[in-house]
């Protein structure tokens, strides 16, 4: 009989991970219901949900929780999603519950799905992330899961520190970092066709995501955009930041910049292969997102990752650290700019998904919702 699978997804880049293995799960006959929420049913954020493949899925659900930006709009967010998802488990009684990272609203869902004994499967736990909430959420959601694949052997040191038992925490490496030899990229004349812009002799791209434990840590984007216009000869893509709160600000910041100066593009989102296929194409990639720490070296790219919100992972030596400063930045953007890379191989492992997937099948989740706590 059919295993009923609902998997989790309230961004883009969750999607983009856990695409391919959701893509085998529909391939070895598991009933895959679909959970789909946040910034992909936003046009604000790039409405992603028309990224998402639909074909062969069991059943789809597309969750509209997304008010405003602030943390008062994030709860009434979160609240509104206990209820909806509490709805739909009802419903569906999965018998299997699949999330990855960090979110706010991965948090809620795996709480409900705790709340309804579903086993839950985490991707990406044991990471560190200083200096947002999103770093407790992560952590909270370990405790709650059943089955851990994280993506290199220091995070599954954390995951155990955390008293899950060594048994179900497995090291398959970023799935994402995989995907990208799956991916058939696009030139540079199609890249500007598809996203309307052009290329330049110099070439950056830009992701800057709220510090949701500091304040205003929204003007930093114009400190980036600044010391990036000082370079001539230059084209700035700017990808529309995560759904967290001061985001609206930042993406204020972006458009009245976008307005001024022609060489600036603002896009709510490039898409898996667009994104990565610029990225291929850019000089520097520069801002405080993980796919400039996991993605984008194993492409080759230099990148440069402002301020502390990444502070706590794993950094490979094709990312550089900068503090936000305009001549901080700048020192760094003149002596990267034309730096050439070997392929980083952090985080990758050979058949990530496939593995994953393995694990999955052979697993005994009879019991395994009564956790015990492994002391080390």
């Amino acid at each position: 009989m059919k295993k009923k699978i609902s998997v989790f997804t309230g961004t883009r880049a969750e999607y983009y991970i856990l695409k391919n293995f959701i893509s085998l799960l529909k391939i070895k006959k598991f009933k895959v219901d679909l959970l789909i929420t946040g910034s992909h049913l936003s046009q604000k954020y790039g409405h992603t949900i028309n990224d998402i493949d639909k074909k062969n899925l069991n059943r789809i659900f597309e969750i509209k929780i997304l008010k405003k930006t602030s943390e008062k709009g994030l709860l009434e967010s979160s609240s509104t999603l206990i209820k909806k998802l509490s709805n739909i488990f009802s419903k569906t009684s999965p018998e299997l519950f699949i999330c990855l990272g960090d979110r706010y609203e991965t948090f809620i869902a795996c709480y409900v799905a705790t709340i309804f004994k579903v086993p839950i499967i985490h991707f990406h736990g044991g990471e560190l992330t200083q200096n947002i909430y999103d770093d407790c959420l992560r952590h909270s959601i370990t405790k709650m899961s059943n089955l851990h694949f994280v993506s290199h052997n220091t995070y599954r040191k954390r995951v155990i520190q955390l008293g899950e038992n060594p048994k179900t925490v497995f090291n398959i490496g970023s799935m994402s970092v995989e995907n990208i030899n799956k991916i058939k990229f696009l030139n540079k004349k199609q890249i500007e066709r598809k996203f309307d812009l052009k290329f330049n002799k110099n070439n950056f791209l830009i992701t800057f995501h709220p510090v949701t434990l500091e304040k205003n840590s929204y003007k930093i984007i114009e400190n980036i955009l600044k010391t990036c216009l000082k370079f001539k000869n230059t084209s700035i893509i700017v990808n529309a930041p995560n759904a967290d709160t001061e985001s609206h600000k930042i993406i204020s910041k972006i458009k009245e910049y976008s307005k001024s100066y022609r060489n600036i593009y603002y896009r709510e989102s490039l898409g898996q292969k667009g994104y990565l296929s610029i990225v291929k194409n850019c000089n520097l990639v520069i801002g405080n997102s993980s796919s400039a720490i996991i993605e984008v070296p194993a492409i080759g790219i230099t990148s440069i990752n402002i301020g502390e919100r990444q502070a706590g992972r794993i950094f490979p030596q094709t990312v550089k650290k900068s503090n936000g400063g305009i001549s901080n930045l700048y020192f760094l953007i003149k002596n990267f700019l034309n730096k050439k890379n070997k392929v980083d191989k952090t985080f990758y492992k050979k058949n990530s998904a496939l593995t994953a997937l393995k694990i999955l099948q052979k697993y005994n989740f009879k019991n395994i919702k009564k956790k015990k706590f492994f002391d080390l």
